[in-house]
């Protein structure tokens, strides 16, 4: 889902760069060094701002249109593009459930018992010259057997 939001952007006081807000989205303030950086730092805050709306099941309020959009006198408005997917894709944090199909084999009461010893530190784990937990089992069997 792409979404599109007018922003108003303001040259920063005493500083290069710009102040950003997007009037449609209570509270979505941010900065940018350069113009270039503020439509990146925009798009993210406010990408962010949505997708914590959408996680929670709140509705997320309509743009206005670019006319309806008045900065003050020293400012100017564009618009964002949001591309929620591949920002959800990569910020999100909702659990997404996945099934998993297994040998029979690995099933069994004795792969589980070792991957009890494995997790309380025992088969399979070892601690390096800096006292960090390390598995000798790859990673794949471990995780596998973490999960049952």
């Amino acid at each position: 889902m792409k979404l599109v939001y007018p922003a108003c952007f303001y040259p920063c006081e005493g500083k290069e760069g710009y102040t950003v807000i997007v009037p449609d989205l209570p509270g979505c303030v941010t900065e940018g060094n350069t113009l270039a950086d503020a439509i990146l730092m925009a798009e993210d805050a406010a990408s962010g701002w949505v997708l914590d709306e959408l996680e929670d099941g709140s509705p997320i309020p309509p743009a206005r249109s670019l006319e309806e959009i008045t900065p003050n006198p020293d400012g100017f408005v564009n618009l964002l593009v949001l591309d929620m997917e591949a920002y959800a894709e990569k910020h999100g944090d909702k659990a997404v459930r996945k099934n998993l199909t297994i040998p029979a084999w690995l099933n069994g009461r004795h792969i589980l018992a070792a991957g009890h010893a494995i997790v309380s530190g025992g088969l399979g784990s070892r601690l390096d010259s800096h006292g960090r937990y390390r598995s000798f089992l790859p990673p794949l069997t471990l995780g596998l057997l973490l999960l049952l």
